[in-house]
This record gives C-alpha cells, sequence and structure tokens, in this order.
C-alpha cells in the first residue's frame, strides 16, 4: 500500500484545515469513497508522538469498505477505524473531541447527516469541515440559523468544478457566544479574482433560474446578494 499519497486540490485543503488546528480525538472522514483523505491524515497523523487520533473511516456501501479494510490491513496504521453505515448515525463519544469531515455529497445530503446528528448529540461541541459538491447558499443559512461559528473559509477550484470549502464549529449549548458567524454567501471573496468572478456569475445564473419555482423562497434574495458581491468584486480599484 502506498501511503505518500498525493490528495488533490479540495482534498488537500481539508486536510491542511484539519492538520494545523489542535489535535482531535476522532476525525470520521464521511463518505470517505476510496478513503484517500483518511489515509493521508493516518499516515500524518502516525508521526506525531503526542496525541493520537483516530480515523474513522464513514460509508453505507458495503463494498467500498470492504476494500478499504484489505488495503488498511496492509498498512502499518492501526489507530483507525472502518464504519459500514449512515454518516447520519455517528456514535460520537461525549468528552471527546470529534471533527466530521463531510465532502463530495450535496447540500441535500449535507443536510440530512447534520440535522440528524445535531439532534442526537444535542449537548456537545462538534466541529464539522463541509465542502458540498453544490447548494451552498442553503447550508449556510442552516448553519446561520444553527448559531454555528465559522473557524475558516475558502473557495476552491479544481477540475473547472467551484467548492466552497466551512470549517465551523456547533456549540451543544446555544447560548455560547459566537466570535465569528457565517455569513450568506461568504466573505472570502477577492477584488479582480477572475475565479471568484467566475463563481460568483455561475451562481447568479443558477439562482435566477430558481427564482422561477415558487417553492424556492431564498432564490431572490441569493441572486441579490451574488449580484451586488460581483458588482463590488468587479471594480478596477485594488
Amino acid at each position: 500500500m502506498n501511503h505518500d499519497i498525493q490528495l488533490g486540490k479540495r482534498l488537500g485543503a481539508i486536510a491542511k484545515l484539519i492538520t494545523q488546528h489542535q489535535p482531535y480525538d476522532h476525525i470520521w472522514d464521511c463518505c470517505c469513497d476510496h478513503g484517500y483523505l483518511g489515509t493521508y491524515l493516518l499516515s500524518h497523523f502516525s508521526k506525531q508522538n503526542k496525541h493520537k487520533v483516530q480515523i474513522n473511516f464513514v460509508d453505507q456501501v458495503t463494498h467500498i469498505t470492504e476494500q478499504l479494510c484489505n488495503k488498511l490491513k496492509q498498512s502499518p496504521f492501526s489507530h483507525y477505524e472502518v464504519h459500514t453505515l449512515d454518516a447520519r448515525h455517528l456514535e460520537l463519544t461525549k468528552n471527546k473531541r470529534h471533527c466530521i469531515i463531510i465532502a463530495g455529497v450535496t447540500t441535500t445530503g449535507t443536510l440530512k447527516i447534520l440535522q440528524t446528528l445535531l439532534n442526537q448529540h444535542p449537548n456537545q461541541d462538534l466541529d464539522f469541515i463541509l465542502c458540498p459538491t453544490r447548494g451552498q447558499y442553503d447550508l449556510r443559512q442552516y448553519l446561520i440559523k444553527q448559531k454555528a461559528h465559522l473557524i475558516e473559509e475558502n473557495h476552491i477550484l479544481e477540475n473547472n468544478r467551484h467548492y466552497e470549502l466551512m470549517f465551523v464549529r456547533i456549540y451543544g449549548n446555544n447560548d455560547q457566544n459566537v466570535c465569528k458567524q457565517v455569513s450568506s454567501i461568504g466573505k472570502f471573496w477577492q477584488k479582480n479574482n477572475a475565479e471568484h468572478l467566475s463563481y460568483l456569475a455561475n451562481r447568479i445564473c443558477h439562482y435566477q433560474q430558481e427564482v422561477l419555482d415558487p417553492s424556492k423562497h431564498d432564490a431572490l434574495e441569493a441572486v441579490q446578494l451574488y449580484s451586488k458581491m460581483h458588482q463590488h468584486i468587479c471594480s478596477t480599484k485594488i
């Protein structure tokens, strides 16, 4: 098994977020697919002698987890566990620090996982790294309602696809003061950044189409916010 895994831009950004922050007791790589991210993290944390982190690979597709188990058995790593289950049903031990990664899933799927986990673990402080394939605006509205604390956010362009990466903490105690709130469309935008302008144009076009659907109540507001930001960062003044 090759442990020198080269991650792509998106997974590399997620790995960087985790390894730069305080160590967790458990990291959950949900909907892990081939397990590249989790294996990279296993290799990284195996070199840290101070704190042992358990990497949890989670996927509900049996043949994926079976193949992953076989690969990991050939590795020198021991601080891991492979779970064949729906990510909504993670067993999050109390009094332990958990970071839950949900990437490569639509916002609909991401929200189902988030809502269930928060309902099942109402008194725990949980960190989430979220990178949905689409529907970021709806996810942000949910995080705002949950009073999520924003640790870090970024925009990533990989293989001509736009992603928003959000690292948030949701406190079990709703009275906890949130230092930095999640915003409706993000605050990572940079003036005259071609990638950001392209992404904003994409979002505007998408939500202009959704305005025609009566069930999409927030579509008009989304169009207005993205349009205003597009106009702002188009400024010739930097």
